[in-house]
């Protein structure tokens, strides 16, 4: 795998991601790899900080507010997945899913200084499944609102995400 803060690897990156994918600013602040075979780019992946309030993950872990306070910066999130539209290999989503978890507490202490215990994500509910993260293990938390992250509303907005973690 290719890490994408090498010289250049940042802005393949991005490049990469603008063209396909409309969430690409996702990807601009944050722990990002793309994937890349021996001369193709095969997927792109990226993780950044948990957000604070997210009610599935506090009733799994069991969280109070103060423990959430404490313990927010141990959770990273991965933020929108990408396999590149021209790449058809079977089982390659779950695949660098469990090799990135794998890898995501050695990166996470060596770029932000603190090692991190549990990784978490959304799914749009209404435009995927979510098999890639079931495939690799990850467990479902249950459901919260699409935008809930940035709106501060109460009920639905938009469609409804599917949360899904990995301790």
């Amino acid at each position: 795998m290719a890490v994408a803060g090498r010289p250049g690897g940042q802005r393949r990156l991005q490049k990469t991601v603008s063209r396909v994918r409309w969430l690409w600013a996702a990807w601009l602040l944050s722990l990002s790899k793309l994937v890349t075979n021996i001369s193709n780019r095969v997927a792109c992946l990226a993780w950044s900080s948990a957000p604070r309030h997210l009610a599935p993950r506090d009733r799994y872990l069991g969280w109070s507010a103060t423990a959430r306070r404490r313990n927010i910066r141990f959770i990273a999130y991965n933020t929108p997945y990408l396999i590149l539209p021209w790449v058809h290999v079977e089982h390659l989503a779950s695949h660098l899913l469990g090799r990135m978890v794998r890898m995501l507490p050695g990166e996470w202490q060596r770029v932000y200084d603190h090692p991190v215990y549990f990784a978490e994500t959304f799914v749009d509910a209404g435009r995927f499944k979510g098999t890639c993260y079931r495939a690799a293990n990850w467990v479902f938390l249950g459901y919260t609102p699409a935008g809930a992250r940035t709106i501060r509303r109460t009920g639905p907005i938009g469609r409804s995400n599917r949360c899904s973690a990995i301790p």
